[in-house]
């Protein structure tokens, strides 16, 4: 049975530690989708810089995954829709700790925040490469339905919506 995660804010983590777990956490991606590489590379660089030059907002809807005192993964959230809907954001675990149910963890921390919140219902998106098809599994397993998909502007494949009623 994998252990059980502790939720941390990004006050816990030194910067740069989000841009590393990304780093780490999407490796694969990196040389799946080769041409868009330089720009994964870049927008987590800018995650990791926003979360930590504003704490306060973007960075307290930061939530660190550790095991023990090692950070492992981390996923971020979008408030502004409360309570009608939260988007859920970022959600990775370095891949020595993937297959183990933490990623799902991490997603039931954040929808029982919404909930908390008295949010109706909750949003993510994901890619459509095969890179991601674990995360897709990942929300269907968890009650989302997927509601739309369109080719990203950036990344030049398709993005899968999904939304859970809460």
């Amino acid at each position: 049975m994998p252990s059980q995660l502790t939720f941390k804010g990004i006050q816990s983590i030194q910067p740069g530690t989000l841009f590393t777990l990304l780093i780490d956490s999407y490796q694969r991606l990196l040389m799946e989708d080769r041409q868009n590489a330089e720009k994964y590379v870049q927008q987590w660089h800018e995650t990791d810089s926003i979360s930590f030059t504003n704490p306060d907002t973007i960075g307290k809807y930061v939530v660190v995954s550790f095991i023990e005192n090692e950070p492992i993964g981390f996923i971020t959230y979008d408030p502004r829709n409360f309570p009608e809907y939260g988007i859920i954001g970022q959600n990775c675990i370095i891949p020595e700790y993937k297959g183990n149910g933490y990623g799902t963890q991490q997603l039931e921390y954040v929808l029982s925040l919404f909930s908390q919140a008295g949010c109706t219902s909750a949003r993510v998106s994901t890619g459509s490469i095969d890179f991601f098809k674990p995360a897709q599994k990942m929300y269907q397993n968890a009650g989302f339905k997927l509601v739309d998909q369109k080719v990203n502007e950036i990344w030049g494949h398709p993005e899968l919506f999904y939304e859970k009623i809460l």
